[in-house]
């Protein structure tokens, strides 16, 4: 349970000097700002649920990728403020969606302007996965960062495979 003004995140990971950082079978709940907030660092995170880090006042973001690359695999988001989110201000920032459910208040998947972070050089590949927000997916650097297969989300998108209707599980 992580609050407080800007930076009260679940678990912070900056920095891993080209080291593989790994988050695997973890809750990460309840906070004001972001869920897991990655800068340059190379990531896995899978098997984990992450939720409830939905304050529109800090942007929360259930996993928020500045630089670096970051793997999502496996994971459930759920009841945050923006699911998951990649900004750059120079650098690559690449992230991977695999086999995920997010379920955002906002958007579930972005590719995002910030005022320290400019630059659009962002890939975001998102598949096999269910994306449910008032806005599934959002890039503010046009639709060709985001690639999406195979995956359900609640507005329509392009690519392969992909369905905008509910699941009926």
């Amino acid at each position: 349970d992580m609050s407080g003004p800007d930076d009260a995140d679940g678990i912070y990971l900056h920095d891993s000097d080209g080291k593989p950082l790994m988050l695997n079978h973890c809750v990460i709940a309840f906070g004001d700002d972001d869920g897991v907030d990655t800068l340059n660092s190379q990531v896995t995170i899978q098997n984990c649920i992450v939720r409830d880090f939905s304050n529109p006042n800090e942007d929360a973001k259930g996993i928020s990728v500045f630089h670096g690359n970051v793997l999502v695999r496996r994971c459930l988001v759920a009841n945050c403020y923006v699911g998951v989110s990649a900004k750059s201000s120079g650098p690559l920032a690449g992230m991977s969606v695999e086999h995920c459910t997010i379920n955002a208040v906002t958007t579930g998947v972005a590719a995002a302007y910030k005022s320290n972070a400019r630059v659009g050089n962002i890939a975001i590949h998102l598949r096999n996965s269910i994306v449910l927000a008032p806005e599934a997916i959002h890039s503010d650097f046009g639709d060709d960062k985001i690639t999406v297969e195979y995956s359900n989300t609640s507005q329509p998108w392009p690519g392969d495979g992909n369905l905008s209707q509910p699941p009926l599980f």
